[in-house]
């Protein structure tokens, strides 16, 4: 099999490059790790390893086993995921719904009105998802989807669950909860604030937005507004507070959503997504940064580069690779990034 994927890259290099560059990767080849370096937004544990989506890729981190990266569609960006009951589900871009049960192989499920879904969550034995002009969808398997009327015409991005009440949040300061996933009471500030992130932690619910601003309740009915920092695109919920993202290389922490304190990450990427999964954090971020912490406060890498056999084509800066799944990707900086151009098998090699 190997000396078949083998020339069949040859043939897409003498298509990519040019004829005369088509020979030389065959004779350089060289295990080495490379990296589509894209954006990151969310991550989830399951029984097949930690699986993060992001910018029309899954990438599969399975524990004591080398990454696999699944692509989609071009305009299948993902927002979040989530795990339940040996399935892994997935939401994005244009209604995209995909659901999996190895993080390996994806199949796309059927949502209709197809605006973008920002979060997906499983509460009361159903899955749901959120997303624009106030879409709600249910599953209770996550491949057959239904959808309620819309809870309203805004958008709605995220929810925050603790054991008894799911809330929604979104765009207009909308503020929507239920204690059994079938009526909803919703909640109304006289600001016109996008809450964009909001999490269940120490006892209590957080929502944020985006400039500054945020509320708390025990309750999920008297909602406290609080001050925190500027920028929150997600956060996690723990027994002893909250860790948000906002896009910086650092997160920020607060033991009761009213005090927040920076935590570094010693990286230099901005970081877009935090979770908690019940047993360790998850941050995800730019160029397919993932890092993970077992106390929110010491974080370490994980790695999400593939090492596959790669060689390099005498024509100028231009690389050619065989990535994860048999996909064929491209880079034009000598390795630094890579773009998919085409896949050369199945994808369950």
């Amino acid at each position: 099999m190997r000396w078949f994927i083998h020339s069949v890259f040859a043939l897409c290099v003498g298509v990519v490059l040019g004829a005369e560059a088509a020979v030389a990767p065959l004779r350089e080849w060289q295990a080495e790790p490379f990296l589509l370096r894209r954006e990151l937004h969310g991550a989830a544990r399951g029984h097949a390893g930690i699986v993060v989506v992001g910018e029309g890729q899954a990438i599969l981190l399975p524990d004591g086993g080398e990454p696999h990266v699944h692509y989609f569609p071009e305009n299948d960006g993902l927002f979040a995921v989530t795990h339940h009951d040996g399935k892994y589900v997935t939401v994005g871009h244009g209604g995209s719904v995909w659901s999996s049960l190895d993080g390996r192989r994806w199949t796309r499920r059927t949502v209709t009105p197809e605006n973008n879904l920002f979060a997906v969550v499983r509460a009361f034995g159903q899955y749901y998802a959120i997303g624009g002009f106030g879409d709600m969808f249910y599953s209770a398997d996550g491949d057959n989807w239904s959808t309620t009327p819309a809870l309203s015409p805004e958008t709605l991005f995220d929810f925050a669950l603790s054991p008894e009440v799911l809330v929604a949040v979104g765009k207009a300061g909308r503020i929507f909860t239920t204690s059994n996933g079938s009526s909803w009471t919703r909640i109304e500030y006289p600001e016109d604030i996008s809450y964009r992130a909001a999490a269940w932690g120490n006892g209590r619910y957080l929502i944020t937005g985006l400039t500054g601003v945020g509320r708390i309740s025990t309750n999920a009915v008297t909602w406290t507004p609080v001050t925190v920092p500027d920028r929150i695109v997600s956060l996690a919920g723990t027994g002893v507070g909250f860790w948000a993202a906002n896009s910086s290389p650092d997160l920020q922490h607060s033991p009761d959503g009213e005090q927040w304190f920076p935590v570094s990450t010693s990286q230099t990427r901005a970081i877009h997504g935090v979770e908690w999964t019940g047993t360790e954090f998850l941050a995800t971020g730019d160029d397919a940064t993932v890092m993970s912490s077992s106390d929110g406060f010491f974080w370490q890498p994980r790695d999400t580069s593939l090492r596959q056999w790669r060689g390099r084509a005498n024509n100028g800066n231009v690389q050619l690779a065989l990535g994860g799944g048999g996909v064929l990707a491209r880079s034009i900086d000598d390795g630094f990034s890579w773009v998919p151009l085409l896949r050369l098998s199945n994808g369950t090699q």
